[in-house]
């Protein structure tokens, strides 16, 4: 009796870890400071599609970009993930969350990253445990073979 209790405490660990881990931005509603249209959709809803094959891309030739998540209510989480495009950009970023949508606080300020431009790369910031309505990052800054370029995300994901 003593083991299906604790094999069935087990399962309950296991379960509320595994909820614990669901990427809270999956298919949420996602606008982006802009998006590059052309020679295909690169829409701020390919970084929360599930899909590492598609991507959002800021408007070519922009300096700062933004992608912003809306999960339509006040939710918990501590950390951001974010797997880069085919060549690693982002060069400096700020996590940022909010109640409103309007006023921003960072809870992860200008980072500067070096960038790996020879293949795509997943990195994570995690923070102070937050309830918030929206995450926004905020990319200060991208280079492509050490210039300035357009911000290019497959996935952002939320924990």
């Amino acid at each position: 009796m003593k083991k299906i209790i604790f094999a069935a405490f087990g399962l309950f660990l296991m379960s509320a870890y595994a909820q614990a881990q669901e990427n809270l931005a999956l298919n949420k509603t996602i606008t982006a400071s802009s998006e590059w249209a052309r020679p295909a959709n690169y829409g701020p809803d390919k970084a929360v599609d599930g899909d590492n094959k598609t991507r959002w891309s800021a408007i070519k030739g922009a300096a700062e970009s933004w992608l912003q998540i809306d999960f339509g209510e006040k939710t918990k989480f501590s950390k951001v993930v974010v797997n880069g495009d085919y060549a690693d950009r982002v060069a400096k970023y700020s996590i940022e969350v909010s109640d409103d949508g309007e006023k921003w606080k960072p809870v992860v300020k200008e980072v500067e990253r070096e960038c790996n431009q020879s293949k795509s790369s997943v990195w994570e910031a995690t923070f102070k445990s937050v309830k918030k309505r929206y995450v926004r990052l905020f990319i200060h800054s991208s280079v492509s073979n050490g210039n300035p370029c357009e911000a290019s995300i497959c996935e952002l994901e939320v924990y």
